[in-house]
């Protein structure tokens, strides 16, 4: 049986430090979801900002360390090559982009704007 070449074996090691990477992205994504999903079915609308621990501030502080390095990866080349990469990276984005969604709709008291985020959250949920 032929011996892998260098360079193969060092992509695929890449390759592995991506996958690895991305999926740390989305775990972290993921808290932030699970964090707001659980806090409005606690607390709903009208009590979340008030007793969410941790609070959306906390939350949505949180996916934004993430959401730079979510922008970098995405736009690197052989992330491009790679759907189920790119498309993992979208999903990180829409989420931060929700959470952000749900952070202003409770400072505007904004209701409809809350359920309809949430509803979205809830599809991302894993």
């Amino acid at each position: 049986m032929p011996k892998p070449s260098e360079g193969d074996g060092g992509m695929d090691d890449v390759d592995n430090r991506i996958n690895d990477l991305i999926h740390t992205l989305w775990q972290e994504v993921v808290k932030s979801i699970n964090h707001v999903v659980e806090a409005d079915g606690s607390f709903g609308f009208a009590k979340f900002e008030a007793l969410a621990d941790p609070s959306i501030d906390q939350i949505l502080n949180a996916v934004q360390v993430a959401e730079p390095v979510v922008s970098v990866v995405l736009n690197s080349p052989q992330i491009q090559a790679n759907p189920d990469w790119v498309m993992q990276l979208l999903n990180c984005q829409q989420a931060i982009h929700l959470i952000r969604r749900t952070h202003v709709s409770l400072k505007n008291g904004d209701e409809a704007e809350y359920q309809d985020c949430l509803t979205k959250l809830r599809t991302q949920k894993q």
